[in-house]
């Protein structure tokens, strides 16, 4: 008889000896010595005369086979991550049933790109006798969000310094998050439309203030844009001409 490994002990069981046309009888006739068996494999039991049939013996054999790794149950420590710049792999529990598995049971085989955004496969594989074949499983790195530090030179510009000559005030990046998109800079508003004309931001952050700007408010929208890997962030710095 075959049986599936199931992690239980099991015995051949002989359910009729017919020796020269006679049904023997278990006890009266013959006894029987089986080894238990709980891992895969094949087992031999042997069969013994007793009374009338005393010196004579045969053998019977058993096997357990390998249980398909199709199935236990996968669990991940965690199905989904966001991408940040570093090796992200889940931890591993494998279940039969309701009890993990040894890792000498198994191996796992992650994607070989286990940083970038996308659906990352796990391979979980037979590595013991009781288990036979893979089983497949997935996780997910998703675009991380974008962060950063933007602070501008001079928050405030002098007035009377305008009277002069034209201003500049830099806006700094820094802190910006692995792998996201270069910042670029945007004039958002003027509080006073007189004096739009007035103001200009170059691809450096460089504020540029033209003489004899008038008082008001400028509001400078900073983007870092989204790319394959980071979501797109905007922040604003506020300058004030007082």
């Amino acid at each position: 008889p075959t049986t599936v490994y199931d992690g239980k002990t099991h015995k051949a069981v002989v359910s009729k000896v017919v020796l020269n046309g006679k049904t023997l009888t278990f006890g009266t006739d013959y006894t029987l010595n089986s080894p238990e068996g709980k891992n895969a494999g094949k087992y031999t039991a042997t069969l013994t005369g007793v009374g009338d049939f005393a010196g004579s013996s045969t053998t019977v054999s058993f096997e357990i086979t390998p249980r398909p790794f199709k199935d236990v149950k996968v669990k991940l420590s965690k199905g989904s991550f966001k991408y940040n710049a570093s090796s992200q792999k889940p931890t591993v529990t494998v279940l039969y049933n309701g009890s993990a598995l040894s890792s000498n049971d198994y191996t796992v085989t992650y994607s070989k790109n286990t940083t970038s955004v996308g659906v990352k496969s796990v391979v979980l594989a037979a590595k013991s006798s009781n288990f036979t074949g893979k089983k497949p499983a997935a996780y997910v790195i998703s675009k991380g969000a974008t962060s950063f530090t933007a602070k501008a030179s001079s928050a405030t510009i002098d007035y009377k310094a305008l009277k002069k000559k034209a201003q500049t005030s830099t806006i700094k990046i820094t802190n910006l998050s692995t792998g996201s998109s270069s910042c670029t800079f945007q004039i958002k508003s003027v509080s006073k439309k007189s004096q739009k004309n007035n103001v200009s931001v170059n691809k450096n952050g460089v504020v540029t203030i033209k003489k004899g700007s008038k008082k008001c408010k400028i509001v400078v929208y900073i983007t870092s844009k989204e790319n394959s890997v980071r979501k797109a962030k905007t922040k604003k710095v506020t300058l004030q001409i007082k």
